[in-house]
This record gives structure tokens, C-alpha cells and sequence, in this order.
């Protein structure tokens, strides 16, 4: 991908961090429940702040379905 594209890619990328991600097996659920939906770019485990940070394309996933995806499954947006 040239430069142009990955930039204007990344201006349509929005983050959210979930607290609460306490052990790698907490962070495998939360990867299990994100793992088909449409738009979410990638999730990483930060396991010194017992954080998550999800990626996202805003053209394709609201950041309020989003959070109530994770919600219903019983994980807090920061």
C-alpha cells in the first residue's frame, strides 16, 4: 500500500481501550467475542495495565455498536 493509502486509511481507524482485561484468558474472550465482526481492524493485550486497545474502521463499525457489542458481553469501555 502506498503512503497515500495508508494514510487516508488510518484517518477512517478509531480506538478504544477495555479495562478490566486482567489474564491472557480474559484477553482470549474478549478476542472470541470480537473475532467476527465486521470493521474491527485488530486488538492487542496490554497486560501491565490489564488493558485492552481495539482498532477499528469507523466506515464500517459505529464506535456505539461497538461499545454495546462489548457491553452485552460484560466488558467496560475506558
Amino acid at each position: 500500500m502506498c503512503e497515500c493509502c495508508s494514510n487516508h486509511a488510518a484517518n477512517h481507524q478509531g480506538h478504544v481501550h477495555v479495562n478490566s482485561v486482567e489474564s491472557d484468558d480474559c484477553f482470549k474472550g474478549l478476542a472470541h467475542v470480537l473475532r467476527d465482526v465486521p470493521g474491527v481492524i485488530s486488538v492487542e493485550f496490554a497486560a501491565a495495565a490489564e488493558q485492552a486497545k481495539i482498532v477499528f474502521d469507523k466506515r464500517i463499525l459505529e464506535i456505539t455498536s461497538l461499545e454495546q457489542i462489548l457491553d452485552k458481553n460484560g466488558f467496560a469501555v475506558s
